[in-house]
């Protein structure tokens, strides 16, 4: 950034800025100084928005018009003009904890819940990313005996998740003999999650053999062999509130930019795509507009949120490039605090 990019020209910048987002219409120098009461003339201010076209962060939609900010310049707008006022942020976060009031103490109760809060509260649409039982401490392991050929594992995680896998076999096991399985994992592995289980069992699998019959032994090197990491069960995502923006005046006028928004949400793998890089990023991440062709024409604000220090997914909105980012970004990170401190307050690990 060269010296011509002053705190006068970043104030003019910010007011080009708020009053796009306000009013959806390109911003002339004469409207500036009439809405802001600036002490600058028109010339001078459309020098400033000369010298802001040049850099890219304002263009002009046609000859005469005024400007509307650039991804670019709504991008700079985010990271270092953006105030927020802290009695406002605690009245969001009051306002969360009191929306929460009264839903089970269930993650996909807690989870859902949320993405209707901070959808119904900015307009847009609420995500929440449901953790993926793989890395989350598992409370219950069952081993269930179907027929002489199936047995079906039973997983519950910290978390109230529940996930199930049919195993195979070609032998055959009695429920005794599976209730003997099931103690033992109970009582050595819970509180870990299913990747360490696999190592734990891979790096004993020799004193392991030397414990249980041949059968039993098999199924414990069963669960090591399955490929965790490659299972089909993907972190769950929860969208509310598409209908808000469908709805809204955003795109009366753009109807391919709401069918990509759609198609955003028909694929929801579009998403993840763009969110998993920044899973494990503390903070707020702002996406402004973004290479991804569905996402082109589009703004998304996220969180991550966590349980004793460990990230486990991400929350936060999608919405039009001229949403209220100055409302919006702090909603988010309120939503994100509010769930980390649930999760902290009211699923501790068992004995």
């Amino acid at each position: 950034m060269d010296n011509s990019f002053n705190d006068r020209t970043r104030q003019i910048l910010k007011f080009i800025v708020d009053d796009y987002i306000d009013t959806g219409e390109a911003v002339g120098s004469r409207s500036l100084v009439k809405k802001h009461n600036i002490s600058l003339s028109p010339a001078t201010i459309r020098n400033i928005m000369s010298d802001l076209e040049d850099i890219g962060f304002i263009s002009h939609p046609h000859i005469s018009a005024g400007r509307v900010p650039t991804k670019k310049g709504l991008q700079y707008y985010v990271d270092a003009l953006l105030n927020f006022e802290v009695a406002e942020i605690n009245d969001y976060k009051n306002f969360i904890l009191k929306s929460l009031q009264g839903s089970e103490l269930k993650l996909s109760e807690i989870c859902s819940k949320i993405s209707d809060v901070i959808s119904g509260i900015t307009n847009c649409v609420g995500i929440v990313m449901v953790p993926d039982i793989k890395t989350s401490s598992l409370n219950h392991i069952e081993f269930l005996r179907l027929n002489e050929n199936k047995i079906l594992l039973i997983l519950v995680n910290e978390f109230g998740q529940i996930q199930n896998k049919l195993l195979d076999v070609n032998f055959n096991i009695t429920q005794d003999e599976l209730n003997v399985l099931t103690d033992y994992f109970n009582k050595k592995f819970t509180n870990m999650n299913i990747l360490d289980i696999r190592d734990s069992i891979i790096s004993e699998m020799e004193s392991i053999k030397n414990i249980f019959n041949e059968k039993v032994s098999s199924l414990i090197k069963r669960f090591s062999d399955i490929k965790w990491e490659e299972s089909p069960h993907k972190n769950d995502i929860i969208i509310k509130g598409l209908q808000n923006v469908i709805e809204g005046d955003y795109f009366k006028k753009d109807m391919d930019s709401l069918k990509k928004l759609i198609k955003i949400f028909e694929e929801k793998d579009n998403i993840l795509t763009i969110l998993d890089k920044s899973i494990d990023m503390p903070g707020i991440q702002i996406f402004v507009g973004s290479s991804n062709k569905y996402f082109e024409n589009f703004s998304l604000v996220s969180s991550s949120y966590s349980k004793s220090g460990v990230s486990l997914g991400f929350l936060g909105v999608i919405g039009p490039l001229r949403m209220n980012y100055n409302k919006i970004v702090p909603i988010v990170n309120c939503a994100a605090q509010v769930v980390t401190t649930i999760l902290d307050q009211n699923f501790r690990r068992s004995d």
